[in-house]
């Protein structure tokens, strides 16, 4: 058989035409593929599940070779319980939950049954599994030189439990090249994880995620956990923070504590604002944004809990926006907008300002959690100037409609993405709320070409579904640019390999 002596830059070219799933079975042809194939098995190391396997695999990272490949590890480890195993532990925690809120509410006592017994087997095997499961992955730790992102997810690891040997060594071994860190668990999770002291001077994103506690209730002096680590998050001079809160806690307090964030460009936080802002009207959230100018990427998903049913727990929220965009230093170079507007004119109004404000640099606009009517999306886009540069739209709207696309197309006429929720797809004179079947769609857009319009991917649902593929080849032949459904890269829904 012959041999062909090619440069090592051409198989690496080669090996990106190739699917993963076989480039994996091609480690032996070649050194380039060899390396190629390690990469896509170590690159990215995941210990999720408490069990036999997980150890052995963790065992077979000794060799300093695979684990110097890694470069994302993530560490969430959780116990696969057999249906009967999962039935038990479901079981006890209902009653553990109803016998913590009596003895919160009522007269504290002693519940002792079979079955409680039986689920404290369990949990013991499921400690076990931890201890060695963190036993093994903290023994490897040292061989990680080369990690670049750490995740650590504690939710559901007990408090009793002590993680400050595997945080200490992670941070010796990996902690100055560290650029990504990612944090989730309970208030107390947060004290644990400050007190282990993280001296991460490469650290460019952070994302924290809080959750309640789930082995006992949560108690709203649980925050002073929290407070203890808000001086890690300034020592580690961020690009990006992203918070997501689950936690029923109150967060004013936390985002009082933090500092200045003199380099920080994107801010990103997802809960539930009447739930995180409940004391002081979120006036430490309103320092952040005020007082960050470099931010360019600002994601701020705040709709209430509730608010479907109520609109008026939305008040609070319209009247933070409306408050916080009355300063004209408020988010004022944006490249990416996210944003609940919320239901009432005086959220639309504040949006309105917060687009007015970077029209010159937004890119990408997104508005959640509420459906446009047609005029709604006028009134909202024409905020945007006449020399705008907005390539991606992501939104909600009641009808989609040729009147909507022949707006869009004309105020949008540089638009490389556009991602739409529809409600219905007719007229917008129609007299009924009837929906168009492709046939009546068609003739609905007949004669509408959109030739000058740069829109290259068009990404489209309906009752969290993607949009009927029918639909989607009708828009493209209106939309000649269009090249990629969803995101995809290509029109169809076929993918072509893994």
């Amino acid at each position: 058989m012959p041999s062909f002596d090619v440069p090592r830059d051409i198989w690496l070219h080669i090996s990106q035409f190739i699917p993963p799933h076989d480039l994996r079975n091609l480690y032996a042809v070649n050194s380039a593929f060899f390396d190629v194939a390690m990469k896509l098995r170590y690159e990215t190391l995941s210990v999720d599940e408490l069990s036999d396997a997980s150890i052995t695999q963790l065992s077979r990272l000794g060799d300093p070779m695979v684990a110097s490949r890694v470069r994302t590890l993530l560490f969430r480890p959780h116990h696969r319980f057999n249906a009967k195993q999962e039935r038990e532990v479901v079981r006890n925690m209902f009653i553990t939950s109803f016998l913590g809120a009596y003895h919160h509410f009522f007269t504290p006592f002693r519940f002792s049954s079979q079955k409680e017994g039986s689920a404290k087997k369990a949990r013991d095997s499921s400690m076990s599994l931890l201890e060695t499961t963190t036993k093994i992955f903290t023994k490897q730790l040292p061989k990680f030189t080369n990690v670049t992102e750490f995740r650590i997810d504690t939710w559901n690891i007990p408090l009793t439990f002590d993680l400050q040997p595997l945080l200490s060594t992670a941070w010796a071994s990996f902690g100055k090249t560290l650029r990504v860190l990612s944090l989730g668990g309970n208030m107390q999770s947060f004290q644990v994880f400050a007190e282990s002291s993280p001296y991460l001077v490469s650290l460019d994103e952070l994302t924290l995620e809080f959750t309640n506690n789930l082995f006992r209730i949560d108690k709203p002096q649980d925050i002073a956990s929290l407070l203890k680590f808000a001086p890690c998050i300034n020592s580690f001079n961020l690009r990006s923070l992203t918070i997501f809160s689950w936690s029923s806690q109150d967060l004013s307090k936390f985002f009082l504590s933090l500092g200045p964030f003199p380099r920080l460009e994107k801010f990103c936080i997802r809960t539930a604002f009447n739930k995180a802002f409940r004391s002081t009207d979120a006036a430490g959230l309103s320092r952040l944004l005020a007082n960050t100018p470099t931010l360019t990427h600002v994601e701020l998903k705040l709709r209430p809990i509730g608010s479907a049913l109520d609109q008026h727990t939305e008040d609070a929220l319209v009247q933070w926006l409306a408050q916080t965009s009355s300063s004209s230093t408020v988010l004022t170079a944006l490249h990416t907008l996210h944003i609940y507007p919320t239901m009432f004119p005086l959220g639309l109004e504040a949006t309105k300002r917060y687009i007015e404000r970077s029209s010159l640099t937004l890119r990408w606009l997104s508005l959640r959690d509420r459906y446009f009517w047609l005029n709604e999306v006028e009134d909202l886009l024409d905020a945007l100037g006449p020399d705008h540069s907005l390539t991606a739209l992501q939104m909600n709207v009641q009808v989609l409609s040729g009147e909507l696309l022949d707006y869009l197309s004309s105020r949008l006429p540089s638009l490389r993405k556009l991602k739409l929720s529809i409600g219905a797809i007719r007229s917008e004179s129609a007299e009924r709320e009837e929906q168009f079947n492709p046939n009546r769609f068609r003739f609905h857009m007949q004669g509408r070409r959109y030739r000058s319009w740069l829109i290259e991917d068009i990404d489209l649902s309906q009752g969290g579904a993607k949009l009927d593929m029918r639909f989607m080849d009708l828009l493209a032949e209106c939309i000649p640019s269009v090249t990629s459904y969803w995101g995809q890269g290509f029109k169809g829904t076929a993918v072509p390999y893994d």
